[in-house]
């Protein structure tokens, strides 16, 4: 972001003689505006529930480059909730020169989210929940407007991690982490899972299939100890 003002002075001080320095004024412009955000994004949140554990959010909307939220989905899931998917209806944003922005979002089941956020690239920021709910997290391009997403996107070595809390009985935290390859169609094989679970630690191997992703980037992921996964394509290597 440009500093307060869009002017800074650089000064450079000479490495043989510290007495000589010279120093000069530059005007920082930003090039920013709501054109930068046209495509298809994910934005995954994370708030402290008030108990053990954080909740998450997950999200894939379509900003059409010009200050409107077209479509997309949000989801959350925390201690003690279940995952729920809420289609988004509709939305605005706007974008000032130096990369700050703010978003609202409508969604189907008549929830309203407010957000703020800052570009950090063409395709990343960091985001704030800003409608009374404290949240933080990243925003990333998932696709250009025009773009799809395949199945065939997902192939390859993949390593995760992940931590949260065992909500089926009594509150544990809870971390896992593993490898799986993707054959680009929809099968997981040579799978690695560790968990702890509450100071418990277990691993074991997995196979597993996983859907296409929908218009949305979003897909599901069935492993063979029985748990199963959201995802949402953010690169052929990310997820």
């Amino acid at each position: 972001m440009a500093p307060t003002g869009g002017s800074a002075s650089i000064i450079a001080t000479s490495l043989t003689d510290g007495t000589k320095n010279v120093s000069a004024s530059v005007k920082i412009t930003g090039t920013a505006s709501n054109a930068s955000l046209n495509g298809h994004y994910a934005l995954l949140i994370t708030s402290a529930t008030g108990q053990l554990g954080t909740s998450v959010s997950a999200a894939s909307v379509i900003a059409d480059g010009n200050g409107k939220i077209t479509g997309g989905v949000e989801e959350l899931t925390g201690p003690g909730s279940t995952d729920l998917l809420d289609p988004v209806t509709d939305g605005t944003y706007l974008i000032d020169p130096s990369g700050h922005g703010t978003m609202l979002i409508h969604t189907a089941l008549f929830e309203t989210l407010k957000f703020s956020f800052v570009l950090t690239s063409a395709t990343h920021a960091l985001i704030i929940e800003i409608d009374g709910t404290p949240a933080s997290g990243t925003m990333d391009l998932l696709q250009p407007v025009g773009a799809s997403f395949t199945a065939a996107q997902i192939s390859g070595n993949y390593s995760f991690a992940m931590d949260g809390v065992d909500n089926s009985g009594t509150l544990n935290y809870m971390s896992m982490a593993g490898t799986f390859a993707a054959d680009g169609v929809g099968a997981l094989t040579s799978g690695t899972l560790d968990i702890n679970n509450g100071g418990t630690f277990t691993t074991a191997s997995f196979t597993g299939t996983f859907s296409a992703p929908d218009p949305n980037g979003r897909g599901k992921m069935q492993v063979s100890t029985g748990r199963t996964f959201v995802y949402y394509i953010i690169s052929s290597k990310v997820l």
